[in-house]
């Protein structure tokens, strides 16, 4: 043995992975990590995060093959690959370099020098433990309180950041990321943070802005891909009333039903998926989901303004608010206007995603501005028995085609 994996350290995640070490070679296979929703297998096991250790006299070049075996051929082309020697001082991007397929299968190499510790993934994850001080340092501020609004399965802190005045009567803009802790979107959490302290100060005279940064953090330290440590994904299967086996959901749930969002952002990012098939774009859901004129006016108008911020790009149609999902309880109970697994693309850099964070948050917030929605109680609304049945109809008619979906494919083999 030339080297030892290491695992041992917030984030990692390879001590779940089937290993087999060869002179000079470590074979990994993922273990699997998906959930099934609207007739669809959601498959999450995709990053990897592990160190090597050098225990050889000698300089060596370790080549790391994962979900491939090593005779294998296939076609793949050179990815990013992050790289740190200390991961609580953060991952950086090494080079491109080996070669995958653009989302599970990945052949490089690892130089190490005698003694050399090199930690390495296709992601940039972030260290929990030097994460949460540094937001928390943020409640040291003027106007910002820090919520602990419940706990975790492991029982970590589950905090929000409150800014402003939290006044009941003006609407609440939310923002919630790491829900799928891999996917880099806390990044975007920090940059509206950072905004709203500086430029951005000014929208606290007209909103109450709440961010949660971790909704997931028992997934933060331990290497989960989507799902919490019970294996719940807490977006495709937002269980809110599992106290016991998704506590991240149940709080966060009566958390929203107390500051009544009237607008919900739920970011997310593609990571190791080829920016040839996956990009930039937000979820969409019918207006004719939402009640009343204004409402729909907004949505509207920032339906519009998202799609010609993304390019054209949009996801649509039941995936969207299907009813195991935040989305849907949120239309359901609140009529927040809600913009669920929003998806930035790690492969254009942190600094384009914080850019796009905070032009977003503005994008919304100057809409409601210029739409003079200045009270929550104009978006927040209860349903009525009739607007009730016609979201119960659109549920059915969704579901219905996820099994005819699920059929099909069974069919197909």
């Amino acid at each position: 043995m030339t080297c030892r994996i290491l695992t041992n350290y917030d984030g990692a995640n390879a001590g779940r992975f089937k290993v087999q070490q060869l002179a000079g070679k470590i074979i990994m296979e993922y273990p699997p990590e998906t959930c099934r929703a609207l007739g669809v297998s959601h498959d999450y096991a995709w990053s990897f995060n592990f160190g090597l250790e050098s225990v050889s006299d000698t300089k060596r070049v370790i080549q790391v093959l994962i979900n491939c075996a090593e005779f294998d051929v296939w076609e793949g082309k050179p990815f990013a690959l992050y790289k740190a020697s200390d991961p609580a001082e953060g991952f950086s991007l090494e080079s491109m370099t080996g070669k995958s397929d653009g989302y599970t299968r990945y052949v490089f190499d690892v130089p190490l020098e005698p003694g050399e510790r090199v930690y390495v993934s296709n992601t940039i994850p972030r260290h929990y433990s030097t994460l949460v001080p540094s937001l928390m340092s943020y409640g040291d501020l003027s106007g910002i309180q820090i919520i602990e609004y419940g706990h975790s399965v492991e029982g970590r802190s589950l905090f929000a950041l409150e800014l402003g005045e939290q006044s009941n009567r003006r609407p609440t803009v939310l923002v919630t990321t790491g829900m799928h802790p891999p996917e880099g979107d806390s990044f975007a959490a920090e940059a509206i943070l950072e905004h709203l302290v500086g430029r951005g100060r000014a929208w606290l005279d007209h909103f109450n802005v709440v961010i949660v940064p971790l909704v997931n953090p028992d997934g933060f330290v331990h290497g989960r891909n989507g799902t919490n440590v019970n294996d719940i994904n807490l977006y495709w299967e937002f269980q809110h009333r599992w106290k016991n086996r998704a506590p991240e959901a149940y709080y966060l749930w009566k958390y929203m039903l107390r500051v009544k969002p009237s607008i919900y952002l739920d970011f997310h990012a593609y990571v190791t998926q080829s920016q040839s098939r996956k990009h930039m774009q937000p979820y969409l859901k019918p207006i004719w989901l939402y009640q009343g004129k204004a409402t729909r006016r907004v949505v509207e108008l920032m339906d519009s303004f998202l799609v010609d911020y993304c390019d054209g790009r949009a996801v649509r149609g039941y995936i969207t608010y299907a009813k195991t999902t935040l989305a849907y309880f949120l239309t359901r109970e609140l009529n927040s206007i809600s913009y669920t697994k929003f998806h930035f693309h790690l492969a254009e850099g942190v600094p384009a995603l914080k850019r796009h964070a905070v032009a977003l948050f503005d994008g919304l917030c100057q809409i409601l501005r210029a739409e003079s929605i200045t009270k929550a109680e104009q978006i927040i609304q209860p349903r009525g028995v009739r607007s009730r049945l016609l979201l119960t109809s659109a549920m059915l008619c969704g579901e219905a085609k996820g099994y005819l979906r699920t059929i099909r494919d069974w069919f197909k083999g």
